[in-house]
């Protein structure tokens, strides 16, 4: 017999409080890959005091003479001396704070009924895990920018859409709420808006899918509008250097020079050598490199083996590059005695590729763009900078990593004068470094 819609049952409504919520783990949903941290590691040997410099050969010795068969005198002809010059790497400090209640604090002391996780232990692992990316950024594109403006939209509050061979998703993964600079050529023309003029124009969301990334305000430089346009270049704001008055001010950068730059820049001086007066000292570019293959990676590394290279590769490409290569690793895939009709198995976890005496190890990042990928020599790249005892994640061990105030034991917890809040800093003093650039190789205008 169906219940009558007049009797009176009991729901969650009329026992307030009786049921308990269910709580889960704290979600970590930004991204997390550091490829190239993890492929060159930080040594507390490669840590410097001003500087670290080290002789690199940029022209070698050509005093040759060619004395023929006949056993007689022969005049040598002049010596041609080789000739080195000091490469010299000084490190680029990076800091990262967090501003924190001292409720939050107190409320929080310690995992269990009362929070998923000590408030200190989360900040510190918040902190840490956001300079990782931050430093990733800076070593894969650092002085180059993360994004090309493709189009410009003045509606609303304005908006950019980037192209989609410059865009690198981790880093538009975690972009809302950052605060951006906008360059041109060689001049930062954008930092800010009008209610907040010359500290960045904060980013109020993106779009993924699309490549848009929108602004809270309209952008402005200093207390005059900007307008973006075709061929612009995102940075984080303040890494393209500071900007003076309303007036487009040249670019002087305060992150370190990434890989990019360094593989590609073909003038300008990097790590005190300039790239035109040396040919040796460029890197190898592959500027339409087009569809993803195996066979095309090999053709590119020969242009690093035509310069005497032997060894390993670290291939670093986006992640759509790297299904690309593997879907075609699998259209030629040859079932064996292990076939099963129950489960295809298909793919692999790692893809290595070998010729010519090489070996390229393929590492997908979502910090790469997707036109693009790079081919580093494994046992020529270091991390170069200041090493931290005992203060780093976790609290033990060197790291590259500090949350200690410099010249003390205590960690960096200071009152904010005036409120009741405390300010929490880490930070990392380093730079990476291609001792041979002649032996990497940067391909642009990969397609799929």
């Amino acid at each position: 017999m169906a219940a009558s819609t007049s009797d009176a049952y009991v729901d969650p409504l009329d026992l307030a409080g009786f049921l308990k919520p269910v709580f889960g783990e704290l979600q970590w949903l930004l991204p997390e890959g550091v490829v190239l941290q993890k492929l060159f590691k930080f040594s507390k040997g490669d840590s410097v005091g001003s500087s670290f410099q080290e002789p690199v050969q940029v022209v070698t010795s050509w005093g040759v003479t060619f004395c023929g068969s006949d056993g007689g005198v022969v005049t040598l002809n002049e010596s041609i001396s080789s000739k080195t010059v000091n490469a010299t790497v000084t490190p680029y400090l990076t800091v990262l704070n967090d501003k924190v209640s001292y409720s939050m604090f107190d409320r929080g002391a310690e995992a269990g009924k009362k929070a998923f996780m000590a408030t200190g232990a989360y900040i510190g692992k918040n902190l840490s895990m956001q300079l990782r990316r931050l430093l990733e950024m800076s070593m894969m594109c650092g002085q180059d920018g993360f994004g090309t403006v493709s189009t410009y939209s003045a509606s609303g509050t304005g908006s950019v859409v980037l192209t989609a061979a410059s865009a690198r998703i981790g880093i538009l993964a975690m972009l809302e709420g950052a605060s951006i600079d906008i360059v041109r050529g060689t001049n930062i023309i954008a930092d800010g808006a009008t209610a907040s003029q010359s500290t960045g124009i904060k980013v109020l969301s993106v779009d993924i899918a699309t490549l848009t990334v929108t602004f809270v305000a309209l952008p402005y430089i200093g207390s005059n509008a900007a307008t973006p346009a075709a061929a612009d270049i995102l940075f984080l704001h303040g890494a393209a250097g500071p900007t003076a008055g309303s007036v487009a001010t040249a670019v002087s950068f305060q992150e370190m020079v990434g890989l990019k730059k360094q593989i590609s820049a073909t003038t300008g001086t990097v790590f005190g050598i300039n790239k035109a007066t040396y040919q040796a000292y460029r890197g190898n570019v592959v500027s339409t490199f087009g569809p993803v293959s195996a066979g095309s990676i090999l053709a590119a590394a020969a242009q690093a083996i035509n310069r005497g290279f032997q060894g390993t590769f670290a291939c670093v490409l986006s992640p759509t590059a790297w299904s690309v290569l593997n879907s075609r690793n699998i259209g030629q895939q040859v079932f064996d005695s292990s076939y099963k009709t129950s489960k295809a198995d298909l793919g692999t976890e790692a893809i290595v590729l070998r010729g010519q005496g090489v070996t390229v190890e393929c590492y997908p990042s979502a910090f790469q763009a997707d036109g693009e990928l790079m081919l580093l020599p494994k046992e020529s790249i270091k991390r170069i900078g200041s090493a931290y005892e005992n203060s780093g994640e976790g609290g033990n061990g060197d790291t590259d990593i500090s949350f200690i105030i410099p010249g003390s034991s205590q960690r960096f917890i200071q009152p904010i004068p005036g409120v009741t809040a405390v300010k929490v800093e880490c930070r990392s003093d380093q730079a990476i470094y291609l001792q041979k650039p002649a032996f990497a190789v940067i391909c642009t205008g990969v397609t799929y």
